[in-house]
C-alpha cells in the first residue's frame, strides 16, 4: 500500500487513559530495547491537560531565550546574533509541530477508546488532522519544503503529513496503533 511513519511505543501512549502503563509487561516479558526506558521507569500515560501546560511551559522558554538574544543584539557578532536568532526560531517551529502531533496522537486515541468522554470525537480528530496539515503547509510557505530534511532526507513538512496519514489510518484500523517508531518508515 504504502508506507507511513507509525508512532512511537513511548509517545503515542502518553495519549493513552492517564495511568496506563506505557509497556504493560510484567517480569519475565521480553522487554524490547524501544520499551525499556519506559519499563524501567513504570511510565504512564498523563492527562491531555498535563502535555498541553508542558507545551506552554516550553513555549514560554522559547520566547524568554529570545529575548534575552534580542536584549543582548549589541553585545553579539552579527553571525552569533543571527545563530541564536534562527536558534530560537526553529525551537518554536518545532514545538508547534510537536503540539501538533500530541493533539493528533490524543484525538487518535479518543477515537480508538473514548475515554475522556468527548461529545464529538471524530471532530475532534478530524480538527487534529487538519491542523497537522495545515501546520505543515504553513511551514513549508515560511520556511522551503525540505525545512529540516537534513540528516532523514524527510522534511518537517513531509513528516507531518506522514504523521497525519498515520493517524487516519490507525482509526480507519489499516495499521495498528504499535506499526513502529516516529521518523522509522513502516511499510503496512
Amino acid at each position: 500500500m504504502g508506507e507511513v511513519y507509525g508512532p512511537s511505543h513511548d509517545l503515542f501512549g502518553v495519549f493513552k487513559k492517564p495511568g496506563t502503563p506505557l509497556t504493560p509487561k510484567v517480569e519475565g516479558d521480553v522487554i524490547l530495547t524501544e520499551e525499556n526506558g519506559a519499563y524501567q521507569c513504570k511510565s504512564k500515560a498523563i492527562p491531555i491537560s498535563q502535555v498541553r501546560a508542558d507545551h506552554q511551559r516550553a513555549g514560554e522558554l522559547i520566547q524568554r531565550g529570545a529575548a534575552a538574544v534580542e536584549k543582548a543584539k549589541s553585545f553579539l557578532d552579527p553571525d552569533d546574533y543571527k545563530y541564536f536568532s534562527e536558534m530560537y526560531a526553529v525551537a518554536d517551529v518545532v514545538l508547534k509541530a510537536v503540539v501538533c502531533c500530541s493533539e493528533g496522537a490524543h484525538a487518535t486515541q479518543i477515537m480508538l477508546e473514548n475515554f475522556d468522554n468527548v461529545p464529538d470525537p471524530e471532530q475532534q480528530f478530524e480538527k487534529a488532522v487538519a491542523g497537522l496539515m495545515s501546520y505543515a503547509d504553513a511551514v513549508e510557505k515560511e520556511r522551503g519544503a525540505d525545512f529540516m530534511s537534513g540528516w532523514t532526507g524527510f522534511s518537517l513538512c513531509h513528516v507531518l503529513r506522514t504523521i497525519a496519514e498515520g493517524y487516519r489510518l490507525i482509526v480507519q484500523g489499516h495499521v495498528p496503533p504499535k506499526a513502529g517508531f516516529i521518523g522509522a518508515v513502516v511499510t503496512y
